[in-house]
């Protein structure tokens, strides 16, 4: 009973992404099997966890059980998938309740890659092999969010934004070359695109508020 209750969502969530919306994250797609989270509606789960659909055969399987597992992320080669692990246990505005893992397509040798210094969410995996994500700061009067990238094996943490407020949802470019991502650096939250190394940052929308 509870692997069709399970089914039933996964291949409802499975319709609604490629109808163009998603889930809670972002969802991921190669190669035929589509990456996401989900709070399965059963016994004994009850939080977000991660699930790969088959869109030819509509079979779904859990690749991650532990609780408050979401924004999952494809690697360039679709061997591994890049997630953000939550804490469930403490409130999510303190150090270290959630950080940067990965852990292969079979949801084995689940490993981290942050620190335990600072909260770190949003991955998105390039095909260049990097891996963008978002570290917060507690501030006195707030918390500032800046975006980082690192290396596949947690080597090689680079800074790319340092600016007041927050920085959020990055997401590559499908060559790998050029980031976008949410700020609110401009009073109102609005999209902005930079290069994979940090510069020419520029923003592309003006509205009163978008994500």
């Amino acid at each position: 009973m509870r692997a069709c209750k399970l089914c039933s969502l996964a291949i409802g969530l499975v319709l609604v992404a490629l109808g163009g919306s998603t889930a809670d994250a972002r969802n991921q797609l190669i190669s035929g099997s589509l990456v996401f989270d989900a709070r399965p509606d059963a016994r004994g789960a009850y939080g977000w966890q991660l699930f790969v659909a088959n869109l030819d055969s509509g079979r779904v399987r859990r690749l991650r059980r532990d609780d408050g597992a979401v924004w999952p992320s494809w690697s360039p080669d679709a061997s591994e998938v890049v997630y953000e692990q939550a804490d469930s246990q403490r409130r999510c505005d303190k150090p270290a309740c959630a950080e940067i893992w990965r852990i292969n397509a079979r949801g084995k040798h689940a490993r981290r890659l942050t620190s335990l210094s600072r909260r770190s969410e949003s991955p998105d995996w390039s095909r260049t092999g990097r891996i963008v994500y978002v570290r917060w700061f507690g501030l006195d009067d707030g918390i500032e969010t800046d975006i980082y990238t690192i290396e596949s094996n947690g080597g090689g943490v680079r800074r790319l934004t340092d600016t007041r407020g927050e920085d959020n949802d990055p997401a590559w470019s499908p060559d790998g070359q050029r980031i976008a991502f949410s700020s609110d650096r401009g009073k109102n939250f609005e999209i902005y695109l930079m290069n994979a190394d940090g510069s020419n940052q520029q923003r592309l929308t003006n509205t009163p508020d978008a994500d």
